[in-house]
């Protein structure tokens, strides 16, 4: 529940609907809303990694871990992370 809610949570803070996501990503609705709701399991670590590429995209710097178990650091503007020297 709280993963689906992270999912959420950067897909939104990158300003983008469900939709949008999948014309441009190709992540289904249907897979998002699966790891947003938790259904069949909810987020796997290679679902973490397609957001991660996604939100890089983006301009947002999300880690696997944080997608996955809300440890560190969360979604941050991808500009402040590098000048900040993180990655």
């Amino acid at each position: 529940k709280e993963r689906g809610k992270r999912v959420k949570h950067v897909r939104r803070h990158a300003g983008l609907t469900q939709k949008s996501m999948e014309d441009k990503y190709t992540i289904s609705v249907n897979t998002q809303q699966s790891w947003e709701h938790g259904k069949q399991g909810g987020l796997t670590p290679k679902g973490a990694m397609r957001i991660r590429y996604a939100m890089r995209q983006e301009g947002i710097y999300v880690t696997k871990d944080w997608l996955l178990y809300g440890k560190g650091l969360g979604p941050q503007r991808l500009e402040d992370v590098v000048q900040a020297g993180i990655t």
